[in-house]
């Protein structure tokens, strides 16, 4: 009976250390992959989650652990559904409704539902979210900010940022960016 009750244990262990391991993996997604101009960058979402947690610490020191973790798992869901390019999204709204519902599921069924945060932290989340994404194609093809879609995008991120009470400083971050 006591050796049925060990094996029963260490299967639910294995199981759980599968379990943990898929989430390990799930970091791993290469972002950018699609895009002829920056595809040639090594950019995992592990990396771009943090720095953005990072980036929402430095503009809002008071971020809950909510919107901490979920600015660290935002993406994981792509580990499932593919990490598909911005333009196509913009230019795809029911595509991108539906490929943001099944990451979110995705997410979830690593164990990482999607929170409900207040408004300013989710608007915050997705500004920084967008700022890692500028301050990542400025340090590696400079030229490509030159685009039409992304001078749209700075006037949209600027106008979040301004919402936020966080334009002066979001200002500041570009113009540093671009002369770095």
């Amino acid at each position: 009976m006591e050796l049925a009750k060990i094996q029963r244990e260490d299967t639910k262990k294995a199981f759980e250390g599968k379990e943990i391991l898929k989430v390990w993996n799930a970091t791993h997604v290469m972002r950018w992959h699609v895009n002829p101009k920056m595809n040639h960058t090594r950019d995992m979402i592990s990396g771009h989650s943090q720095r953005l947690v990072l980036l929402a610490l430095k503009l809002h020191p008071q971020l809950s652990r909510e919107a901490i973790i979920f600015g660290l798992t935002h993406d994981i869901g792509e580990s499932e559904v593919g990490d598909f390019a911005y333009p196509l999204k913009l230019a795809q709204p029911k595509l991108a409704d539906v490929l943001a519902t099944m990451e979110a599921n995705a997410a979830e069924a690593l164990g990482f539902p999607f929170p409900e945060l207040v408004e300013f932290e989710a608007k915050l989340i997705k500004l920084c979210d967008w700022l890692d994404a500028y301050l990542w194609v400025n340090l590696h093809n400079k030229p490509f900010l030159d685009d039409v879609i992304w001078k749209n995008q700075v006037a949209a991120a600027q106008a979040t940022a301004y919402d936020l009470k966080k334009l002066d400083i979001f200002n500041k971050i570009i113009e540093a960016a671009r002369h770095d």
